[in-house]
């Protein structure tokens, strides 16, 4: 795949981890789901290391990213990532024994292990029921239970994105952008006909 990825401007991510970026399932490497513009995978690699640096042994675990053929050529179920430009990468999470910080997921691709609205936070999801795929993956996933959200982490790891001049969009639901003290116009919203993003954040050029 890699002489056809070139082809249309496209790298792919590591099957294993470099740079401190691995694939949280190794099924999104063996099916081709991990093909982007070679500027996205410098930057995701400048995040790995930065964040590496502050919490040592710290990984980003990338999920979906695009195919390695033309623009155009659908990454299903995604709506938008179609072009190399786009990359859904995942939480931080903290061991729930230990205290520990964990490169684990409570999910196995990543999907589905949403961090839910609390009260007094923006409830997108309960706006957008009348759209059956904002939510599908949410409640019928099986999830670990061991791990719990490490706001810390992400909320460093979605800045670190944010200041890399060549990010020009990120999707996060609304209650995560204030529960994480996000204030940058870079993260902006998406339509219900899109799929909720409280399991991952989607960072794009």
């Amino acid at each position: 795949m890699p002489p056809i990825a070139k082809k249309y401007g496209r790298v792919p991510l590591p099957f294993i981890e470099t740079n401190h970026v691995r694939p949280l399932s190794i099924w999104t490497a063996l099916l081709n789901r991990n093909y982007v513009r070679p500027e996205l995978r410098a930057i995701t690699y400048a995040v790995g290391d930065e964040m590496n640096r502050k919490y040592p042994g710290t990984v980003i675990n990338y999920m979906d990213a695009n195919f390695p053929f033309r623009d155009g050529f659908p990454l299903l179920p995604h709506i938008s990532h179609n072009d190399g430009r786009k990359l859904d990468v995942a939480f931080h999470y903290i061991d729930k024994a230990t205290g520990k910080r964990s490169n684990g997921n409570p999910s196995p691709i990543g999907y589905g292990g949403s961090e839910p609205p609390r009260k007094g936070e923006p409830d997108r999801p309960s706006r957008c029921t009348s759209n059956w795929q904002y939510s599908y993956m949410y409640g019928w996933m099986p999830l670990s239970d061991r791990l719990a959200f490490d706001q810390a982490r992400t909320q460093d790891m979605i800045n670190a994105f944010i200041k890399q001049k060549g990010i020009k969009t990120l999707y996060l639901e609304p209650h995560l952008k204030k529960r994480l003290h996000l204030t940058s116009k870079k993260i902006r919203l998406h339509a219900c006909y899109s799929v909720r993003h409280d399991d991952h954040v989607h960072v794009q050029l």
